[in-house]
C-alpha cells in the first residue's frame, strides 16, 4: 500500500503525541538501546514499551534489529524530513495582507466542519 504525505504526518505526530515515546526518541540520540533497557527507565512493563516502539517503528522514526531474543533500537530520522517539509510549508503560506487574513477567517469554520465530517 502506498502511504501519502497525509499519512505519514498522521503517523508521526501520532508517535510524537506521547511524552514516553518522545522520551525513547530522546535516548536514542545517544545510541542504540535494548527493548527491555527502556523499561527500568520509564518504569513501565515489556510489553507497553514494545507497543511503544511499535508505533515509533510505523512511523519510521525507529528501527529495530532482532539479535537472538534481544530487540536492539535505534533511531531513524528520515522520517522527520516529511515532518520539517510541511512544517517549512506553514511558515511560508501565511496571509500576505489583512484582507487575505480576513478571506482565511471566513473560510475556516467551513473547513473545519468539513474535515470533522470525513
Amino acid at each position: 500500500m502506498v502511504e501519502s504525505k497525509d499519512d505519514k504526518l498522521d503517523a508521526l505526530f501520532h508517535a510524537l503525541a506521547h511524552r514516553t515515546r518522545r522520551g525513547i526518541l530522546m535516548l536514542l540520540v545517544t545510541r542504540p538501546h535494548h527493548l527491555s533497557e527502556f523499561t527500568s527507565i520509564f518504569d513501565i512493563s515489556l510489553t507497553a514499551i514494545s507497543r511503544h516502539v511499535q508505533v515509533l517503528n510505523e512511523a519510521g522514526l525507529v528501527q529495530r534489529k532482532f539479535v537472538g531474543r534481544n530487540h536492539i533500537c535505534s533511531l531513524d530520522v528520515v522520517a522527520l524530513d516529511v515532518l520539517f517539509t510541511w512544517s517549512k510549508g506553514l511558515t511560508r503560506q501565511g496571509p500576505s495582507s489583512s484582507a487575505e487574513s480576513d478571506k482565511l477567517d471566513h473560510a475556516r469554520p467551513k473547513q473545519v466542519a468539513r474535515l470533522r465530517t470525513r
